[in-house]
């Protein structure tokens, strides 16, 4: 009799435990194409607009499984990264600012369970906002709105985190660039130096 209880108490909890590692988070994310089929498009830059200013597109992933969907800020360098499950549940989630990762990138099983995050902040002890405020204080260059004249990168050199900037003098592709590599840690400047480039 003790047999019989022991398995069934037994095959309980295997059956509990399934259940609870195989129901859907219900607060997990999807995508959806049909939202994208109801939006406008922006003539200039092709992208579609969403209600609060900001544009999207989303395009295949790795051999047309899944999708990515990127949403870039309006006015500004920041862009949302979204890629989903074949299953059309969110797959990973963070920020990127110009071309770099910043913030916290999280990423989900299929059912919505979060398994990894990965803080790409976490070397640079002088952040964006701080980089933004020296730049604007110091230069009168305002790297929080969107430009195709500056470029901001991130690097390390040495052991050394850095920032990186290319600014175009003069607002043109063939123009001359004042660059900049400032500490990611302390915010000071290591280098900052006018390059040339040969015209086309």
């Amino acid at each position: 009799m003790k047999n019989i209880i022991f398995l069934a108490i037994l095959l309980f909890t295997i059956i509990g435990c399934k259940s609870q590692t195989t129901n859907p988070n219900k607060n997990m994310e999807h995508f959806d194409i049909g939202k994208f089929e109801k939006l406008p498009t922006n003539p200039e830059t092709g992208l579609l607009i969403l209600e609060n200013g900001d544009e999207t597109y989303y395009l295949k992933g790795a051999n047309n499984q899944g999708y990515i969907e990127r949403i870039e800020k309006k006015n500004t360098p920041f862009t949302i990264v979204k890629v989903f499950h074949e299953n059309r549940s969110l797959l990973t989630k963070g920020e990127e600012f110009y071309s770099f990762r910043i913030g916290s990138y999280k990423e989900y099983d299929d059912i919505g369970n979060l398994t990894k995050e990965i803080n790409y902040d976490q070397d640079y002890k002088f952040s964006i906002y701080d980089l933004a405020k020296k730049m604007k204080e110091e230069y009168k260059i305002d790297i929080l709105k969107k430009s195709p004249w500056f470029k901001v990168m991130r690097d390390k050199i040495d052991s050394v985190v850095i920032y990186k900037i290319m600014i175009y003098i003069n607002e043109n592709k063939y123009s001359n660039t004042k660059n900049f590599n400032i500490d990611g840690t302390t915010g000071k400047i290591i280098s900052e130096k006018i390059l040339s480039y040969p015209k086309e």
